[in-house]
C-alpha cells in the first residue's frame, strides 16, 4: 500500500494548504501533527473521494450521511469542492 499525503492531491486547495509556506502556519500538536477544526467524518469523506478520483477520474460523488450534510456543505464550500 502506498502512502499518500494531502500534498499529493495536486491542484486542490488541500494540496496548497499542506505545502510550504502555507503549512507552516497550520496549528500542530506537541507531536507535530496538524490540528484541524474540521468535522472528522466529513474530512474522511473528502480525502477518500480524492483518493478514489486518483484511481478513477469518473468516480461518483460520495453519499454523505444526512446528519453530516450541513457540515459537508460548509467544508466543501471552504475547500472549493463540488460534493
Amino acid at each position: 500500500k502506498s502512502s499518500l499525503s494531502l500534498k499529493d492531491f495536486e491542484g486542490t486547495l488541500l494540496a496548497t494548504m499542506f505545502s510550504p509556506p502555507y503549512s507552516d502556519n497550520l496549528p500542530k500538536d506537541s507531536q507535530g501533527r496538524y490540528v484541524l477544526d474540521i468535522n472528522p467524518m466529513c474530512f474522511k469523506i473528502v480525502v477518500d473521494h480524492l483518493q478514489n478520483l486518483r484511481l478513477n477520474p469518473a468516480a461518483a460523488v460520495p453519499v454523505v450521511p444526512k446528519e453530516h450534510r450541513f457540515n459537508m456543505d460548509v467544508l466543501a464550500d471552504a475547500l472549493k469542492l463540488r460534493m
